[in-house]
């Protein structure tokens, strides 16, 4: 695990998995479909458990709040602040694995438990699971 330090806020528009696990693929494919250009923008998905059910939302750094409303997303702000962090390279095929990771980052003492569970995914091969910590 490593430490990382979000000095700005990142501003998403989101689309709500309508089901979890099941559901974020098919939220990935809703947000490609919304925003076919994705270029110059990163992709996170935000998890949080609300009333016994895990929330998920898959999510693209916005250009603007009104493009966002306009196509009718959600936003999400991944606040600034300090971070527990686990990389996972080549993750696609390491899927069953991300599980085990957030569980661990989870177990820490310091976890400030109102924010969400964040993944941050780099690339087509590298993908960062953060959750934040206080400090």
């Amino acid at each position: 695990m490593e430490i990382y330090h979000l000095k700005k806020d990142i501003n998403l528009a989101c689309v709500r998995a309508k089901s979890y696990p099941d559901g974020i693929q098919a939220a990935f494919d809703e947000l490609n479909r919304t925003f076919p250009s994705l270029e110059g923008r990163t992709l996170y998905g935000v998890s949080k458990p609300v009333n016994r059910k895990i929330v998920y939302k898959a999510g693209v750094t916005e250009n603007s709040m009104r493009e966002t409303k306009k196509h009718g997303c959600e936003t999400f702000a991944i606040k600034k602040g300090t971070y527990l962090m686990e990389t996972i390279q080549d993750y696609q095929s390491k899927l069953q694995t991300l599980a085990s990771v957030f569980q661990r980052l989870l177990s820490d003492p310091r976890l400030d438990d109102t924010s969400f569970c964040v993944e941050w995914y780099k690339s087509d091969k590298e993908l960062v699971c953060m959750v934040k910590i206080i400090e």
